[in-house]
């Protein structure tokens, strides 16, 4: 079994996602600033509007398969690096295909980190934009890369530092590589994959420094500070926080009973690997709305109905709800783990549900 890879949810969902491995809450704030997460936002587009996020290299580090050489993985490796991923809420895209990719120039032991990402106006779709971003090791070989992408018919082109390949025949992706569209950036140690045409061209732009980043643009700056050193964390925001009238995955009908609850200007969902407890955190654009929504979310899930089941909050787990400034946590312990929680927070249906303005 792998773990469950969370951001291929986020492009077809009407909603943004956020998973974060969660830390405890501290003090006043709620938890430290995370260094990763904040360098993956250096190459990611200013306007993303969503951001899956997992530190590879730190789970490998905590599991104890931090030894295994990307270049040299045997049988044993890939069943002993399955093993301990068994219990992760999340991994990798790459985490799925670990014997396909076996002896591939750019594999899951590779990576240090990686980040999905989608840009662009969600409500219109303008401008819009999706891809892999990975940073791998300080000794990957990105020439072995351009030349296996290149026997596996991909062209390739230069600008600057950045080399994209493109695939001949789109139709033919799938084996090695699943991803029509490829960027490699030795400088900055950054390998990205997509099969949006275009996309890359965005991110060899941000990695230049001729396109903003996400850290230039600040808009999920708190919530990289909630997040801290976390594992594995997703963010959403703008309009894609709560969702469109017209790809809203509660039904209409329902909606009188979630009137009360305020609508964030972002969300995130922690989730624990070590941990049954999850966290549902909702940023608000003022600490007064925060304050305002704090007691309908208390009552949501003291008597609330869940949406897409149809059943009480108090029958699916455990729910406490805490409020900091502008920020409401809601700590889940859900009946069938953190499984669940992910279910609630990709559905829209869980103790964060909003509605679209």
């Amino acid at each position: 079994m792998v773990p469950m890879r969370l951001g291929r949810h986020l492009v077809s969902s009407a909603l943004g996602l956020t998973l974060v491995a969660a830390p405890t809450l501290t003090g006043c704030g709620l938890f430290d600033g995370g260094s990763r997460l904040d360098e993956a936002f250096e190459y990611l587009p200013a306007d993303s509007y969503s951001v899956v996020f997992t530190d590879r290299q730190a789970i490998a580090e905590r599991k104890g398969v931090d030894d295994i050489d990307p270049r040299d993985v045997s049988e044993d490796d890939i069943e002993r690096y399955r093993t301990a991923l068994e219990v992760e809420s999340n991994g990798t895209i790459l985490s799925g295909s670990l014997a396909a990719m076996q002896n591939a120039s750019f594999n899951e032991f590779d990576i240090v980190w990686e980040a999905e990402t989608s840009w662009g106006d969600f409500a219109t779709a303008r401008g819009a934009g999706h891809a892999m971003v990975w940073k791998v090791t300080d000794d990957f070989d990105f020439d072995a890369l351009a030349e296996e992408l290149s026997d596996l018919d991909y062209s390739g082109t230069s600008t600057g530092e950045a080399q994209q390949f493109t695939a001949n025949d789109a139709g033919a992706v799938g084996g090695t590589y699943t991803w029509s569209h490829m960027l490699l950036v030795p400088d900055e140690q950054l390998v990205a994959g997509t099969a949006w045409e275009g996309s890359l061209d965005t991110i060899a732009g941000v990695a230049a420094d001729d396109v903003d980043s996400l850290a230039d643009d600040g808009e999920f700056d708190d919530l990289a500070e909630v997040a801290g050193e976390a594992e594995h964390v997703a963010l959403t925001g703008g309009a894609a926080t709560c969702g469109l009238e017209s790809g809203h995955p509660i039904p209409e009908r329902f909606w009188p009973e979630y009137a009360d609850l305020e609508a964030p200007a972002r969300r995130a969902l922690v989730i624990s690997s070590e941990s049954a407890e999850s966290q549902f955190v909702l940023e608000y654009a003022e600490d007064s709305t925060a304050e305002d929504d704090v007691d309908a979310r208390r009552q949501l899930v003291a008597e609330g109905i869940e949406p897409q089941g149809r059943q009480p909050f108090s029958a699916l787990g455990e729910f406490d709800v805490e409020r900091d400034g502008d920020l409401i946590v809601v700590s889940a312990e859900y009946e069938r783990g953190p499984q669940q929680a992910l279910s609630a927070f990709i559905g829209g249906t869980g103790p964060d549900l909003c509605l679209p303005d």
